[in-house]
């Protein structure tokens, strides 16, 4: 949890990058994988009705450590667009550029705003987001009337 800087401008950019990050995700990435992370289950942002707070929750697999690391290396630009408003962020250029870079300032930013979890649930217990992506495929190929010989060959590689 934590704080925009102050401001209107810096409220609507954030709002117009979290409408837009949201639009991409839907329309322009695989299901089950925020941009090229595919250890991510659940990802959302809210606001705090009334404030200038904003809210982040998601669900990973693996360590905390690899999760920051799959952030700043694979949607570095993506994570600073969406927290570079945020008051204590490292600081970005052109809202894309640098920020998350400061691996040791941002990691110290996400362990300052991280909040114990109360309750937590898992509805497949021991597999993770690649595993129910792939079985997803799987599934769906099932579904198929008819296939290629080659989309025959990439879904028996699933198995």
């Amino acid at each position: 949890m934590g704080s925009l800087k102050p401001g209107l401008v810096r409220l609507l950019t954030t709002v117009g990058v979290l409408k837009t990050v949201n639009y991409g995700v839907r329309h322009f990435t695989r299901p089950g994988c925020l941009g090229r992370i595919r250890s991510i289950h659940f990802a959302r942002w809210v606001f705090v009705a009334g404030t200038e707070r904003m809210i982040f929750c998601s669900n990973y697999d693996g360590s905390v450590e690899s999760y920051m690391d799959d952030f700043i290396n694979k949607t570095g630009f993506g994570l600073n667009a969406s927290f570079s408003n945020g008051i204590g962020y490292p600081r970005t250029n052109w809202l894309v550029r640098d920020g998350c870079i400061d691996e040791r300032n941002y990691k110290e930013y996400l362990r300052r705003h991280t909040l114990p979890t109360q309750v937590w649930y898992k509805a497949y217990p021991g597999m993770t987001a690649a595993d129910l992506e792939r079985h997803t495929r799987i599934r769906l190929g099932l579904e198929i009337l008819s296939m290629t010989d080659e989309q025959a060959r990439e879904w028996v590689a699933l198995l």
